[in-house]
């Protein structure tokens, strides 16, 4: 018997203002399924994972999670969501710790769990910060931050993951730290949706990769292996440079909550 889809999204439009950016998407994603949703820079692989968690408004189609339309219904606690890179120059003063906690309010909770520091460093230590708990998030690197938003989703102990370009313009050993969690997370069988310019370190992780492009999916198959990625003629070379967003603005959107 198929298990039903965690994820299922019918002929999604998503209009930004005049430009039409997905065109008719559908996809379905089954439980412990590790898809890298691929394509160039505009091909609309961040509006898809925006859109899926709420933070745009979709023109038409259906989107479900959980087997819920967005909204109340929708069980976001057993969603994490990693937003893009953020800058290091980010004026936020809190802890990492404190950051990471605040992962734990989400919908109508309003005060954290009294365990909510312990789960905090646990999930810290998971991206391998447990020594910089105290440490200011406006004095680490651009990839220190990362990882810091990377426990945060964690702290929620997630179904599903999803990430939106996770190890773009990082250093390698903060991209070798993520790695090393992405393959505890899959291990344990979670779902995980990430996007990706390429596949990487990440590669042995993927199970399914979705390219799109000028908003449409023209791939949906198994992992699209490095020979295939680099070797063909076709191959778009693409490093990630920009799209990066500020620390205060990324940990605004909740799901399912208006900023």
């Amino acid at each position: 018997m198929t298990e039903a889809p965690i994820v299922s999204i019918k002929d999604l439009n998503v209009h930004l203002g005049t430009s039409h950016i997905l065109h008719s998407v559908s996809l379905d994603i089954t439980p412990g399924e590790v898809v890298a949703l691929l394509g160039t820079n505009g091909s609309g692989k961040s509006t898809l994972v925006r859109a899926l968690t709420s933070i745009i408004p979709s023109t038409s189609g259906r989107i479900e999670l959980f087997g819920h339309r967005p909204g109340p219904k929708v069980p976001w606690h057993r969603v994490g969501y990693v937003p893009q890179r953020v800058t290091a120059q980010s004026g936020i003063t809190a802890s990492s710790c404190e950051v990471v906690a605040s992962g734990l309010l989400f919908g109508r909770r309003i005060r954290l769990p009294k365990n909510a520091m312990d789960q905090a460093h646990k999930a810290l230590a998971l991206v391998h910060l447990e020594d910089r708990v105290h440490q200011p998030l406006n004095s680490m690197s651009g990839g220190q931050q990362q990882r810091v938003l990377i426990a945060r989703a964690l702290v929620r102990n997630p179904d599903l993951l999803i990430l939106d370009e996770p190890v773009a313009g990082v250093d390698q050993p903060s991209q070798e730290a993520f790695a090393a969690t992405l393959t505890n997370l899959v291990k344990q069988g979670r779902t995980i949706i990430v996007v990706l310019h390429e596949l990487g370190e990440l590669e042995p992780l993927i199970t399914r990769t979705v390219v799109l492009r000028h908003g449409r999916i023209v791939h949906d198959g198994p992992a699209l292996r490095a020979t295939t990625q680099h070797a063909g003629p076709d191959h778009e070379h693409i490093h990630p440079h920009d799209g990066f967003v500020e620390l205060s603005s990324a940990l605004l959107p909740e799901m399912g909550v208006d900023q």
